[in-house]
């Protein structure tokens, strides 16, 4: 799966695509939405769902890892640091 052939499925396979494949690297809180950050191969995916029923509202995938830092600002590190 390539981040093209991935744009181009519905987004209930998105959805099921990224369950099944992908790998969770983060979950955080935004407003009022739960954002879950997936990997697959080369690529990463948003997955947008609402705190109250979790319906998933938005799925944004994307190859640029400037994109991750926003993430990268909330891992704790401190535990690797000697």
């Amino acid at each position: 799966m390539n981040l093209v052939k991935f744009n181009s499925i519905s987004q209930d396979k998105q959805l099921d695509v990224t369950m099944t494949l992908g790998v969770l690297l983060i979950e955080c809180r935004r407003f009022n939405f739960t954002l879950r950050l997936f990997q697959i191969q080369k690529f990463y995916i948003e997955v947008y769902s609402t705190e109250e029923s979790g319906e998933v509202i938005a799925i944004n995938a994307f190859e640029d890892i400037d994109s991750l830092d926003s993430y990268l600002e909330q891992i704790d590190i401190s535990k690797l640091v000697v």
